[in-house]
């Protein structure tokens, strides 16, 4: 039997991101100078937070930055490793000003704005400074156990609820080219994130961060390094309608699999992947472009 998929197309239209060398020199415009100006002159305590997480673990480095940071007067956004799901660095932004109105779960669904994520979301400063300092931090202490951090479990890359966030944006690819130049025996990839910001506005900006080592997924686009959220009984008819290949998050799958030892959002694009979430109820089901896919 022919299913029909009821979507607008928007959601399942290749993203045609710039090529990465059409903005080599974009990287280099991108440079945060104050962002820099503070990895500099904090260089050898950064060093040692990455050592510490190497030698005597995620726990005492963690300690280190959070004793540090208060005795130099450094804000810091709530950050640690995460739940179950997680288990890795992961930071927080504030929910609303950071997010763009257009997504469909912002003051409805929205799980950062419910539980213990939302307690950390309203902790977290608006500035950017302390979301970029946060960040690596979590950085440092994943890529020096070999996993990657998560930036921003709540928020995205907007202020003011109606403008990318320049200043945020270009702190964490000035962070990507520092450590690429600072730490030994480094991938070049330290972290992953999601954005509900529509790819046409910030698509220069996803290539920059990506090449810089921080992957993203564009939210509720069924596209190579993508993510969505659906129900799974309709995966096996979602699959009909796409080339691309639909895998289900395994730590929604099993308890033997967190993101600390699963990879595949960060190499969903590469892999030609999008990944699936599962809706948790009928209300997110029903904010979500994938409710109702087939009749």
């Amino acid at each position: 039997m022919e299913h029909t998929l009821n979507i607008d197309k928007k959601y399942i239209t290749p993203i045609d991101f710039p090529d990465y060398p059409a903005i080599e020199s974009f990287l280099d415009e991108c440079t945060n100078d104050e962002a820099l100006q503070f990895l500099d002159t904090h260089r050898k305590a950064l060093l040692k937070i990455y050592r510490l997480a190497q030698s005597h673990g995620e726990n005492n480095a963690i300690s280190f930055a959070r004793k540090y940071c208060k005795e130099n007067n450094i804000k810091l956004n709530p950050f640690g490793n995460g739940n179950r799901k997680t288990a890795v660095p992961s930071t927080y932004r504030k929910v609303g000003e950071t997010c763009p109105s257009s997504c469909p779960y912002l003051g409805t669904v929205c799980l950062a704005q419910k539980f213990l994520v939302d307690m950390q979301a309203k902790r977290a400063h608006d500035e950017w400074m302390p979301a970029f300092v946060t960040m690596t931090i979590c950085a440092l202490v994943a890529v020096a156990n070999g996993i990657k951090a998560r930036e921003k479990v709540s928020g995205d890359f907007y202020k003011n609820g109606s403008e990318l966030d320049l200043d945020y944006i270009s702190s964490l690819i000035t962070l990507g080219q520092w450590l690429k130049k600072n730490l030994k025996n480094y991938d070049g990839v330290y972290g992953w994130t999601y954005t509900h910001i529509d790819p046409e506005e910030i698509g220069e900006y996803i290539v920059a961060l990506e090449a810089a080592g921080l992957k993203v997924l564009t939210s509720d686009r069924l596209v190579a390094g993508g993510a969505i959220i659906t129900e799974y009984k309709d995966v096996p008819k979602l699959r009909k309608h796409t080339d691309v290949k639909l895998i289900k998050c395994l730590a929604e799958l099993s308890d033997n699999y967190s993101c600390r030892n699963c990879d595949l959002c960060s190499q969903a694009k590469d892999m030609n992947a999008c990944i699936v979430f599962k809706a948790k109820d009928k209300k997110t089901i029903k904010h979500s472009p994938f409710a109702g896919l087939f009749n």
